[in-house]
């Protein structure tokens, strides 16, 4: 710029992004004296990140009657929150984590037990993209049954010189056996009978005449 002045600014285009750059400046007067400046640098800034992660591998873990793992990964560090809920409508989400990583696996708990839920994780990189993924569904566990059924209304009809139909009823379908014998040691048993039942009949037969029996009734509900 050959124009003479005392105030010089001149922009300089070109330039690679995010660079570390040296420069120095010369001005020459009208008598043609030039003057050098000393070294100078500049960086230019960062091409703006207007691309949100990339969201892959979303799967749920541990679960249990009233808590789940859900995990994912992403392809740039971003931080960590869940929603969830019963309808695809959510309601619920987690506390996010605002830590960046490319691994995320919170867990949550607080859940009703044997129940469908729905979820979709979500991820921001560190200049704020958001990414959310599909809808994904877990079920939470059953609460174990370890209660037997209940046994009652045990009756003895049909009673002839050698056999005998034993009855009764549980509180929940179960399977049907017997034990039976001429003394409380029992020793025999009927096959049994694996269809889960809440009424239970059994012809106990092959029996001596005019002899007494003691038996027991045996029921096993679908949980064992």
């Amino acid at each position: 710029v050959t124009t003479l002045q005392t105030g010089h600014s001149q922009t300089v285009n070109g330039l690679s992004s995010s660079t570390l750059y040296h420069y120095r400046v010369i001005s020459s007067d009208s008598s043609g004296n030039q003057a050098v400046s000393g070294d100078y640098t500049f960086t230019t800034s960062s091409v703006p990140d207007t691309t949100p992660p990339q969201i892959s591998g979303v799967y749920s873990s541990g679960i249990t009657t009233s808590g789940v793992t859900i995990n994912w990964t992403t392809n740039e560090a971003s931080d960590t929150q869940v929603e969830y809920g019963m309808t695809t409508s959510y309601g619920y989400s987690t506390t996010l984590n605002t830590a960046l990583s490319t691994g995320h696996s919170p867990s949550f708990y607080g859940l009703a037990t044997a129940t469908l839920y729905h979820y979709r994780v979500l991820s921001s990189d560190s200049s704020g993209n958001q990414a959310v993924s599909g809808d994904y569904t877990f079920t939470t566990a059953s609460v174990p049954d370890t209660t037997p059924p209940v046994i009652s209304n045990v009756q003895v009809t049909k009673i002839t010189t050698s056999s005998a139909v034993i009855t009764w009823t549980t509180d929940e379908a179960s399977m049907t056996q017997i034990e039976y014998g001429p003394a409380t040691s029992y020793g025999s048993l009927t096959n049994i009978v694996s269809s889960l039942v809440t009424s239970h009949s059994v012809t106990v037969s092959s029996l001596s005449g005019y002899t007494a029996y003691n038996f027991r009734v045996r029921s096993q509900d679908a949980a064992g």
